[in-house]
């Protein structure tokens, strides 16, 4: 997470040099002297860096009136160790667009503890940075096989960027051991072949020399991983619904075919007439459903033919009445017997009222009806189309409803218990501002650009959103992950209550990846970003603290 804060982080800080650059020549008299260096800020204060990879460092210099500069500082780095090798990149042209302040340290290959010096106008900071071995890992694919079937066991070095997989072409260092062959025998290219039932414990040797993308991982140093592989019988193991272990909920009359599936312990399907003799299924409620069973035996080209090679068990349900009834049954097989069972429940959920019927964003409310839930089925709920935040299941008749649709105006509301869907009433959500400070703690915690939970503002179309809030010291950013339905051109303007402050806003992909838009003044408010968002994608918009105290802020999202 530093490390995408710094990267999207860098562009706000390239603004912040134009403007200080562009606001040199003002003659406005200021209270401090500029160039006087109180103290270095340095963010981390303490690297941990594997070998071949790189991290960011930031470093402020902090002026006598608190005011943040990047003068002299990149220009007097040295390191102050020998026990490791560490490179510090300071050159623009290297760092992908990182302004002054913004440095690059790279772990060398050879490992240890050093540090980096720091210096600006006589104030002095040093940072700690150690560096240490990446790993090798082992993959087996699958790590369960059926007596008699092969896999590949792959080594890969992790470095920075990716993995290198070392193929069966460059492994002259690598050793395969097996500790049961018989189970699994392992070649010299990491072929494995099986032959009986067990577990096999398959281990990787890896000595690195000292040339190339070995030499990432520590130069001499032997890397040791190791995988277990079960290979289990090859023989029927398991049966059941191929729509899993819930048939689901339909309506009054309604039948429906279903197929039984039998399986391995892998998982493999097995339509071996030979193996599959027959198949018996019951209801525990047959007031609610009646079933019956079918065993069909085919060819290989599909046409019914009671001596072909190949077995498939049918089950039909019918729904009699309102309720729900286990179907549950039994295929016979050389093996012995496979029990199988389901859920089947007929019902149709509706919704008679919506308590109460207006509320603000976001707010949670209550959904009166029938039909709204059977033990094992799942309830879902939505609000305009999309899916409820959380439905909690208070009783057949009462659903409690948190959607995180948080536009004005009147929507439908609609409830589905396993695709039976109900009749749709609408509730009204004010165009009220929410604080988004009400979400700063886990699970939720609007601090953490990767938190998806019940903040989730809509973009609306023709309407327009408030979001409260607050940043500073302890608590410098938050991210609000907002979805579109549009193409729309948003207008986010930032104002805040102290004018000595400095707070931003950004737009950034939903992944965190890639800028589309900000404003990143300095000391002037508000602050106004306009922005092209495509349709059906998602974004952040992310609120900074850029010191010194703390703001109480209103983001007022337009969409015209």
């Amino acid at each position: 997470d530093n490390m995408r804060l710094g990267f999207v982080r860098s562009f706000r800080l390239a603004v912040v040099t134009a403007v200080l650059l562009a606001t040199a020549c003002d003659s406005t008299p200021t209270d401090f002297d500029t160039t006087a260096t109180e103290r270095l800020e340095v963010n981390p204060t303490y690297m941990v860096i594997p070998g071949g990879r790189s991290q960011k460092l930031d470093v402020r210099a902090v002026n006598a009136g608190r005011q943040a500069t990047y003068a002299d500082v990149i220009t007097q780095i040295a390191n102050c160790g020998e026990a490791a090798g560490i490179t510090v990149i300071t050159d623009p042209d290297q760092l992908d667009l990182q302004p002054p302040g913004k440095l690059l340290v790279f772990g060398e290959i050879e490992l240890g503890a050093n540090c980096i010096a720091l210096s600006a106008d006589g104030a002095r900071d040093t940072v700690d940075v150690v560096v240490t071995a990446d790993a090798v890992a082992i993959d087996a694919a699958p790590t369960l096989l059926r007596a008699g079937q092969t896999g590949l066991v792959e080594t890969r070095i992790i470095t920075f960027e990716d993995s290198l997989t070392m193929t069966p072409f460059d492994l002259s260092h690598v050793i395969f051991t097996s500790d049961d062959s018989d189970v699994g025998a392992i070649d010299a290219t990491g072929f494995v072949t099986t032959e009986v039932v067990g577990s096999a414990l398959l281990t990787v040797t890896w000595v690195p020399d000292s040339t190339g993308i070995v030499a990432l991982a520590g130069t001499g140093t032997t890397r040791v991983a190791s995988v277990t592989l079960d290979v289990v019988p090859n023989v029927p193991d398991t049966a059941f619904y191929d729509v899993g272990d819930n048939l689901g909920a339909f309506e009054l009359g309604e039948e429906e075919t279903f197929e039984v599936v039998i399986a391995d312990a892998l998982g493999n399907v097995n339509t071996n007439a030979s193996e599959i003799t027959g198949v018996s299924v019951d209801s525990s409620d047959p007031l609610v459903a009646t079933a019956t069973a079918e065993l069909v035996v085919t060819d290989s080209i599909g046409n019914i033919d009671p001596t072909g090679d190949i077995a498939h068990v049918f089950v039909t349900v019918t729904a009699e009445g309102g309720g729900q009834a286990d179907i549950f049954g039994t295929v016979t097989t050389s093996e012995g017997p496979l029990d199988f069972t389901g859920v089947f429940s007929v019902v149709a959920p509706a919704i008679s009222a919506i308590v109460p019927p207006a509320g603000g964003p976001g707010e949670a409310f209550t959904v009166i009806g029938t039909g709204l839930s059977l033990p094992g089925l799942t309830t879902a709920a939505t609000v305009n189309g999309f899916p409820a935040g959380e439905v909690v299941v208070v009783s057949d008749t009462e659903l409690t409803v948190t959607p995180n649709y948080f536009c004005p105006g009147t929507f439908p509301v609609q409830v589905s218990l396993e695709g039976v869907v109900s009749n749709t009433l609408d509730r009204t959500q004010d165009p009220l501002p929410w604080n988004a400070d009400d979400y700063e703690a886990a699970p939720i915690d609007n601090n953490d650009p990767d938190v998806v939970g019940p903040i989730q503002p809509r973009v609306c179309t023709s309407t327009d959103q408030v979001i409260d809030g607050s940043v500073g010291p302890g608590d410098a950013d938050d991210f609000f992950r907002v979805t579109t339905t549009d193409p729309v051109v948003v207008t986010l303007t930032l104002d805040w209550d102290d004018a000595g402050n400095d707070i931003d806003i950004y737009v950034v992909d939903g992944g965190f990846t890639a800028f589309i838009c900000f404003d990143g003044g300095t000391l002037g408010k508000p602050e106004v970003s306009v922005c092209s968002l495509q349709p059906n994608t998602e974004y952040l918009f992310w609120v900074e603290d850029f010191g010194p105290g703390l703001s109480n802020y209103t983001l007022d999202i337009d969409v015209p």
